[in-house]
């Protein structure tokens, strides 16, 4: 009996630990940006702020895919340390999408 349990007990934490796995891959993608990141124009980030990583990573050169859209990931508050302004984790938005090819 006691076997059973801790049989039971063991399979219930791994279930557990896989299934948030599993829910954030099945996750679909509707814009090429992972699901906590904006879609957010290159050209606007440029004329709003201290962004330059934005139009480097969207550059076909640098393996961008040159849509002039790029995935900004907002870091908390602390971070910035009252820069003034919000400070992102810059993405290409090339993740497959499922509307998109």
């Amino acid at each position: 009996m006691r076997n059973h349990r801790s049989f039971a007990v063991a399979s219930a934490a791994g279930l557990m630990l896989l299934a948030p796995a599993a829910v954030a891959a099945t996750t679909p993608v509707q814009n090429g940006c992972p699901a906590a990141a904006e879609l957010t124009s290159v050209a606007q980030l440029e004329a709003s702020g201290p962004y330059q990583l934005p139009a480097i990573l969207d550059d076909p050169a640098n393996g961008g895919n040159g849509d002039g859209w790029s995935c900004a990931f907002p870091l908390p508050e602390a971070v910035s340390g009252g820069a003034g302004f919000t400070i992102y984790q810059f993405f290409e938005n090339n993740l497959k999408a499922e509307d998109r090819p």
